[in-house]
């Protein structure tokens, strides 16, 4: 009985650590660090009504000495339709994606960035700044 009522409190008073994401304010609204598949990490948004995710090959897991990675955001609908499909929300094919650029500007965890984005295959040239949300660090 004691060791039932102790893990309910361990559960309860863990709680914020368990939710304890990674969380940038940027240009283009909250970005939250979603999870990690293999080396790629899938942060998730929403901006103009539309949910997105960014896919950055190779920052999963990395919390110290982030510096430049290349990836690529995808929505369900955006300005632009490209000519292939890629992997989007729930890795179902989306002809909305484009590059994203990005550029850790800390050395440590929490960090901010700056990140370059396009359509398609276009050239990287509008930028994406974010900063961490601290208050949903602790």
């Amino acid at each position: 009985m004691h060791s039932k009522f102790l893990f309910i409190l361990i559960l309860i008073f863990n709680v914020p650590t368990i939710i304890a994401d990674e969380v940038w304010n940027s240009n283009y609204g909250q970005i939250v660090y979603a999870k990690d598949v293999g080396v790629t990490a899938y942060w998730t948004y929403k901006y103009n009504g539309e949910s997105g995710i960014i896919f950055i090959p190779g920052l999963a897991g990395i919390l110290e000495r982030r510096g430049n990675y290349e990836g690529y955001w995808a929505q369900n609908k955006s300005g632009t339709r490209c000519q292939y499909a890629r992997p989007g929300i729930d890795d179902e094919p989306t002809y909305y994606w484009g590059k994203f650029h990005i550029q850790f500007t800390d050395l440590n965890f929490p960090t901010r960035w700056t990140a370059l984005w396009s359509y398609c295959e276009e050239t990287p040239s509008s930028v994406w700044d974010g900063t961490p949300e601290y208050h949903k660090l602790k």
